[in-house]
């Protein structure tokens, strides 16, 4: 893409985020030409990430990265009952790419196998 201005970059990059195609969003912002304006850009996405919630109906996980519907980890201020009610499972293969989290020296990056 070409595009004319930052401004014209982050609508794009909004719209990748906002339909969880971050790998895209992140792919385009690293892709502006401009130093200021590329991390104009990737603290735009870091903030539209870091208010991402996966679990909305519960406080305690908000974050698959893979969709798999199982939460990376649990809020830190969760009650261990309020985790057991919840009926969630911790997600071990956080970016689903066949390696345990345990194993994985990337965790949240697929690696190719």
């Amino acid at each position: 893409f070409d595009f004319g201005t930052t401004g014209d970059y982050t609508h794009l990059i909004g719209g990748y985020a906002r339909a969880k195609a971050f790998d895209s969003a992140l792919a385009l912002a690293r892709s502006i030409p401009t130093s200021a304006d590329r991390y104009l850009a990737l603290g735009w996405l870091a903030d539209v990430y870091s208010h991402r919630d996966d679990f909305p109906e519960t406080t305690v996980a908000s974050v698959d990265t893979d969709g798999d519907g199982q939460p990376n980890f649990f809020n830190p201020t969760a009650t261990i009952g309020e985790i057991d009610e919840s009926g969630l499972i911790l997600d071990e293969d956080s970016d689903n790419d066949g390696i345990w989290d345990i194993e994985d020296r990337r965790p949240l990056f697929v690696d190719a196998i």
